[in-house]
């Protein structure tokens, strides 16, 4: 009986605390906004490339920036209902990373028209990313 008894109290505190390590809505929404805040900051330390040809290098500073986000954001556990969301937000990061990688391999090949092309897909990415705004988000 008694054994029973602190097996329920257990659970009990375990379900209190988020349930299974995930993080409340509000503790995760801080968490992201700091995660977001500090990329920025580092990319924002980033020198911008004035030519074609210093593309790759800003890429080769950003990238790294985006690549730590993500490594860091997955490790967050949101709460259950903010789960889908968050998963859509990550999977539109990725592809931030992936427009990366091909602007980088454009403006190696020289490619100046397919660079300009992506660089404009890159500066309209936040305003087509919904997931962080729907989930409180304010930092990103």
């Amino acid at each position: 009986m008694k054994k029973r008894f602190a097996i329920t109290v257990v659970a009990l505190l375990l379900a209190g605390c988020g349930g299974g390590g995930r993080l409340s809505h509000a503790a995760f929404v801080k968490r992201v906004d700091a995660l977001c805040k500090t990329s920025i900051a580092a990319a924002k330390k980033v020198e911008k490339p004035t030519s074609i040809g210093q593309i790759p290098r800003y890429l080769e500073h950003l990238r790294p920036i985006q690549a730590r986000f993500l490594e860091q954001a997955r490790k967050l556990r949101p709460p259950e209902r903010d789960e889908s969301l968050w998963r859509q937000a990550l999977a539109f990061d990725r592809r931030v990373l992936h427009q990366y990688d091909l602007m980088t391999a454009a403006a190696h090949r020289g490619d100046q028209k397919e660079v300009v092309r992506i660089s404009r897909r890159l500066q309209t990415l936040p305003a087509r990313n919904p997931y962080e705004r729907r989930l409180g988000m304010k930092g990103c």
